[in-house]
C-alpha cells in the first residue's frame, strides 16, 4: 500500500468529498479507458458539485499527489488512466 493513502482518502471525505472508493472491483473499472494501456489508481473519487473538486483539488495539494481527471474514458492515447493517488470522475 502506497505511504498516505488512508490519510488522503480520509482528508477528502472529511472535506466533503462523498464518495470516495478504494474497492479493488472500483479500482479495476477505472484501470483503462479505450487505449490498450492497463494502469490501477489508486483511488477513484465522484464529485458531484464544484466544492467536492475543488476539496479533492486541494487536498491532493497538501499531500503532494497526483490527481488525473476522467470523463469518459474514451482517450485512445491513455490519457485517462495512472497511477494517480485520486482518481476523479465528474458527472458520470
Amino acid at each position: 500500500m502506497p505511504r498516505g493513502e488512508p490519510e488522503v482518502v480520509r482528508d477528502l471525505r472529511s472535506r466533503g468529498v462523498s464518495e470516495v472508493d478504494t474497492a479493488p472491483r472500483r479500482l479495476a473499472e477505472y484501470s483503462s479507458d479505450a487505449s490498450l494501456y492497463r494502469v490501477l489508481p489508486t483511488a477513484v473519487a465522484f464529485p458531484r458539485a464544484a466544492e467536492e473538486i475543488a476539496a479533492a483539488l486541494q487536498v491532493c495539494r497538501e499531500h503532494e499527489v497526483p490527481l488525473t481527471m476522467r470523463g469518459g474514458g474514451t482517450s485512445i492515447a491513455g490519457n485517462a488512466v495512472g497511477s494517480a493517488w485520486c482518481w476523479m470522475c465528474p458527472g458520470t
